[in-house]
């Protein structure tokens, strides 16, 4: 497996091209699908689908485009709605541009194959209500849900900083393995680990006592 970082500013959040072979998935899309394409088209990949860790418009603002060039677009049941309008995804809290989708499909947490790329959707809310986290293979891509340490913000509609603890401990319960040492991909900012974060991330130490 490969996977490949995309910068999207202005908002420095970061999309990623998860490849198995030449198929590939999407997460998360920031900016027009034309920059995940530059990648598609240099490593000669198919998109199989373009999975969403949550609903706000710096990571969703380019699924219109993949939508128009074929590719499904996925986000958790909680928080599909939102990418109906601009306040759902609070795409007017900086007034930027984001036309609403209304042709997406949902998951659920569980266990999920995408066209021969297996994924763990793991349900992570605290950022929003259906913020999730994604596993495939060693790789965790967790969104606006754990950070380099610190993790996301809580007071944004749907927020909850008890969801987030909630979700910080499960993810921690979950992953963490003596043997297998996760690597993190987040949504902003840099690359972790899942060790690293369990034994020195403040808001993790914290979120346990």
């Amino acid at each position: 497996m490969k996977v490949f970082t995309i910068q999207n500013t202005p908002y420095d959040s970061h999309m990623y091209v998860v490849a198995e072979g030449q198929k590939c998935l999407i997460i998360d899309l920031g900016g027009d699908f034309s920059l995940a394409k530059e990648v598609l088209t240099r490593e000669n990949l198919t998109p199989v689908a373009v999975l969403l860790t949550h609903c706000h418009f710096d990571h969703v603002a380019g699924i219109k485009s993949a939508i128009d060039n074929g590719v499904d677009v996925y986000i958790h049941t909680a928080d599909a709605k939102l990418l109906e309008t601009k306040e759902g995804t609070l795409a007017y809290y900086v007034g930027t541009d984001y036309t609403p989708v209304f042709d997406y499909k949902t998951f659920e947490e569980g266990d999920y194959d995408f066209d021969g790329i297996k994924v763990k959707v793991i349900l992570t809310s605290g950022h929003t209500k259906g913020s999730v986290s994604f596993l495939i293979e060693d790789c965790l891509f967790t969104g606006d849900t754990l950070f380099s340490g610190c993790v996301g913000r809580c007071d944004l509609p749907g927020g909850s900083e008890d969801d987030m603890k909630n979700s910080v401990n499960r993810l921690i319960a979950l992953l963490f393995d003596e043997t297998v040492n996760y690597k993190v991909y987040p949504g902003h900012g840099r690359f972790t680990d899942l060790r690293h974060e369990a034994e020195t991330n403040p808001f993790v130490l914290n979120a346990k006592n």
